[in-house]
C-alpha cells in the first residue's frame, strides 16, 4: 500500500468546532481479517484518484479524531465476489474500513428507518424523569423570543429559531409551538414577559462569544422555562444556529444528551454526566449505549457542519415521549 501514488485528502481544521485531538498514530482500526485480507492478496486495493470527501465522511472523521490529517481513499475489491467497499487509509499505518466509518454495516445504511424501530437497533437517547404534561389533546406552548431586538442584527438566531419551531411542529407531536418575538427598548422591559412556557433570550455575558447555548430541564409537568442562546451562536450560519435552538428546546421536553454517559464521544474530551438530579432513562424504540447515534441533535457537542435537523432516532425518541 504504501508504494502507491499518493493522492490526498486534507480535512480541513478549521472547519470543526469542536478541539483538535492528536492523530491515533498506533491504532489500526481494520479487523485482523480485513488486515490479512488486505495484505495477502484477497481483496485489491484500487486508489481512487482525485477524491472528493462528502459532509458525511468529513463528519464521521472528525468523530473519530481525525483532524487535518492526509487521506488516501481505496476501493477494496473483493477478489471472488467483486463486491467493491472503500477503504480510508490515514497518515501511514491507520485505516478504516467504509463500515466501521460509519458505525453500522452497509445492510444497516440501506434499512435506518426500520432498523431504529426493531431489534437491531441502531442507536440510543435518554430522557429526565420529569416530562411535560399533556392532559388530553395536544399542549400549545407559546415560545417568546424576548431580548433578539434589544441585541440587533441576530438575524441567524431569529431564523435558526424559527427553523427549530418548525422541526418540532413538523412531527406533529402532542406538544406545539407557538413563537412569538417581542421588541424591547431596554432590558428591564423583558422581565414581565418571563412567564409560563420557554423563554428564549441572547446570552451576551461571560462566555457568550462561543457558538452554543443552555436550557431548562422540565417541572412539575411545565417545559423548562428559560433557553439562552450565546449572542457568539449568530456569527455561525443558519444550519449551526437551528441545530443549538432545537437541542436546547429539546432539554425543555426533557432530552439528555444522547451521548450523556461519555461526552468525549462528540466533544472529543468529557466524561459521564451521570444522572445529574434529573435521570437519564432510555427511551423505548432506541437501543442503549453499545451504539450510538452520531447524529443526533441532542449530541452533547456539535460540529459547523451541521444541518441542524432531527436524525431518525431522535424522531423515534420525540415520537415516543410526545
Amino acid at each position: 500500500m504504501k508504494n502507491l501514488t499518493k493522492v490526498m485528502v486534507l480535512l480541513a481544521m478549521h472547519t470543526f468546532l469542536a478541539c483538535t485531538t492528536e492523530m491515533k498514530e498506533d491504532e489500526n482500526l481494520l479487523s485482523e481479517q480485513d488486515l490479512d485480507d488486505l495484505f495477502k492478496g484477497y481483496k485489491d486495493l484500487q486508489l481512487i484518484k482525485d477524491y472528493t470527501m462528502s459532509k458525511k465522511e468529513l463528519e464521521s472523521f472528525q468523530k473519530e479524531g481525525f483532524i487535518g490529517e492526509y487521506v488516501r481513499v481505496f476501493n477494496s475489491i473483493d477478489i471472488k465476489t467483486g463486491e467493491a467497499s472503500k477503504v480510508y487509509e490515514i497518515g501511514k499505518d491507520v485505516y478504516i474500513n467504509e463500515e466501521d466509518m460509519f458505525g453500522h454495516s452497509k445492510k444497516d445504511k440501506t434499512s435506518t428507518k426500520s432498523s431504529v424501530n426493531g431489534t437491531n437497533d441502531l442507536f440510543s437517547q435518554y430522557r429526565t424523569t420529569n416530562l411535560v404534561t399533556v392532559n388530553n389533546g395536544v399542549r400549545t406552548i407559546e415560545i417568546k423570543a424576548i431580548n433578539f431586538f434589544y441585541f440587533q442584527n441576530m438575524n441567524n438566531v431569529a431564523e435558526g429559531l424559527i427553523q427549530a419551531v418548525n422541526n418540532y411542529n413538523s412531527l406533529n407531536l402532542t406538544v406545539r409551538f407557538e413563537l412569538n418575538f417581542y421588541t424591547i427598548t431596554t432590558l428591564q422591559e423583558s422581565w414581565p414577559l418571563y412567564t409560563p412556557g420557554i423563554n428564549v433570550v441572547i446570552h451576551n455575558g461571560s462566555g457568550s462569544s462561543l457558538p452554543g447555548g443552555s436550557a431548562v430541564f422540565p417541572n412539575s409537568g411545565s417545559p423548562g422555562g428559560q433557553v439562552r442562546i450565546n449572542s457568539g451562536t449568530n456569527n455561525e450560519s443558519i444550519n449551526v444556529n437551528e441545530h443549538v435552538i432545537t437541542h436546547e428546546i429539546g432539554h425543555c421536553l426533557g432530552m439528555r444528551h444522547t451521548d450523556f454517559f461519555n461526552r468525549s464521544i462528540s466533544c472529543i474530551s468529557g466524561g459521564n454526566e451521570g444522572n445529574a438530579g434529573v435521570g437519564a432513562i432510555h427511551i423505548p424504540g432506541t437501543p442503549a449505549q453499545v451504539n450510538v447515534d452520531m447524529d443526533s441533535v441532542f449530541l452533547s457537542c456539535f460540529n459547523l457542519f451541521t444541518d441542524g435537523e432531527f436524525s431518525n432516532a431522535d424522531i423515534v425518541a420525540l415520537q415516543a415521549l410526545y
